[in-house]
């Protein structure tokens, strides 16, 4: 069985792909950030661990294990998020960070969840950093 890592697992995207998970029988671990967060996914996760993903020594070694590693990771685009990171800091700054333990670890499978056309906004950050991330994950 493939053992999976998720993050970005409690955003709406994320939620549907732990479900997904699931459903076809992958061993999920979900890395979420507090207590609260971790009871949205208690059905739909095997387990999760509680990480400061805009802290990259609370990454280390966090993709070890895993056979993938899926990021629908980003900063919220609502407009009631009233949160301090940046689009930069979560969207390309921890994404690039958990890239590289995936890298460091040997994980077999990255996958992302990019902005469809990221690569034609590149003038409104959120696009940017997404098209920036993609092009390191291509690399």
């Amino acid at each position: 069985m493939n053992k999976v890592i998720l993050f970005g697992g409690t955003g709406n995207l994320g939620k549907k792909i732990a479900e997904e998970l699931k459903y076809v029988g992958y061993e999920t671990t979900a890395i979420v950030r507090n207590e609260a967060k971790a009871a949205k996914l208690k059905n739909a996760v095997n387990s999760y661990v509680i990480a400061d993903v805009t802290n990259r020594i609370s990454l280390h070694g966090i993709c070890n294990g895993f056979d993938i590693v899926i990021s629908s990771l980003g900063k919220s685009v609502s407009p009631n998020d009233k949160s301090k990171p940046s689009f930069t800091n979560i969207d390309l700054n921890a994404n690039s960070d958990i890239l590289n333990e995936a890298v460091k670890s040997g994980v077999k499978k990255f996958v992302y969840i990019s902005a469809f056309h990221a690569e034609n906004y590149q003038h409104l950050e959120y696009f940017n950093v997404h098209h920036q991330f993609s092009e390191k994950v291509i690399q």
